[in-house]
This record gives structure tokens, C-alpha cells and sequence, in this order.
């Protein structure tokens, strides 16, 4: 005898069939059933393997992102030290750049930036910068006074093969390069 037989005889003696007969129903519907449920082994491999290539995807496109948004503040402040520079050279009585010798350190540049308009911080890296430049200037009409500029900032957390990994500044434009 099983225990639902069992249970059906107990109950008929206080109960009539129509109390019963639902729960006996509802009883022996589980009878035939796997006692144990939950995931199988491939379920939870195939569940981890799609989580896997999700965090993978999103780890590449949150790199990306990083790497754009510290091209787009470097290209920022590329533009106040562009600006800065152009103030120095209309204050100079003939409109010349600082000289290649003013400019061969970040401290430097500093120096000659903040008095006229930039507002540069001591460490390169605050603004994603790494600690390296290269000023030169150019003198265009042959007169011993240097009236262009091209000024090299290196970008950090970008490669070298992205575009913009590099800014190149001029007094006319600003480019974004590799190196």
C-alpha cells in the first residue's frame, strides 16, 4: 500500500469523497514526477557562456568610450594652450611665439600659458597628458622672429595607433595624429 492510499482510507472515515477528491487529485499528480528539479549542467554552461561574451563586448565598448572621452578633454585643453599661446604673441611687441628654449618642459608651458589665459595644472596627467612635448617655432618671413608655432602633446590610456593619440598644435589649427 502506498502512504497516498493510506491517507485516502484515513480521510474517508471523517470526510466525504467530494472533500477529498481534489486533494487526492492534487497529491498523486506529483507521484510520477522527478523529485529533484532545477538547472542542468549544460543550462548553466550555456547561461555562463552568453554572460561571458556579454562582459567581453561590453569591457571592448567601455574602452572605446574611455579612450574617446580622454581624446575630447586633452583636445580641450589643447585648445586653451592654442589660445594662450596666440594671447602671448599679441602682447610681444612683434607678434612672436615664445622661443623654442621657453618651452622645453610641462612646467614651462605651464609658465608661459597661465599668465595669459590658460588654466593648466602642474601635473600633465590630470589632463590625461603624459609628461612630454615638443615645441618648436618657425620663422616664416626670414626676419629672426618666429611667428608660428607647432606644439606635440602625447595622450595617456590611448594607443599609439588610434587617431588622435597625439595632438599637433599650431596657431592655425590643431590636429589630432598617431605616432
Amino acid at each position: 500500500m502506498t502512504i497516498i492510499s493510506i491517507m485516502y482510507r484515513y480521510m474517508s472515515n471523517r470526510y466525504t469523497h467530494e472533500d477529498i477528491g481534489p486533494l487526492v487529485k492534487r497529491m498523486t499528480a506529483y507521484k510520477g514526477k522527478d523529485k529533484h528539479s532545477g538547472f542542468t549542467l549544460i543550462e548553466l554552461m550555456i547561461t555562463v557562456a552568453i554572460i561571458g561574451i556579454l562582459a567581453a563586448v561590453a569591457t571592448l565598448l567601455f574602452m572605446s568610450y574611455r579612450q574617446k572621452s580622454s581624446i575630447a578633454a586633452s583636445l580641450a585643453s589643447a585648445h586653451s594652450i592654442q589660445a594662450s599661446l596666440i594671447s602671448y604673441s599679441t602682447v610681444t611687441r612683434y607678434g612672436v611665439f615664445p622661443a623654442e628654449s621657453d618651452i622645453t618642459s610641462w612646467s614651462q608651458l605651464v609658465a608661459v600659458c597661465n599668465p595669459h589665459g590658460a588654466d593648466l595644472p602642474d601635473d600633465p596627467a590630470r589632463l590625461g597628458l603624459q609628461n612630454w612635448l615638443q615645441y618648436t617655432t618657425t620663422d616664416i618671413n626670414n626676419d629672426n622672429q618666429d611667428e608660428e608655432f607647432s606644439l606635440l602633446l602625447r595622450i595617456n590610456i590611448v594607443s599609439r595607433e588610434t587617431p588622435g593619440s597625439q595632438l599637433h598644435i599650431t596657431a592655425r589649427e590643431i590636429l589630432r595624429e598617431t605616432y
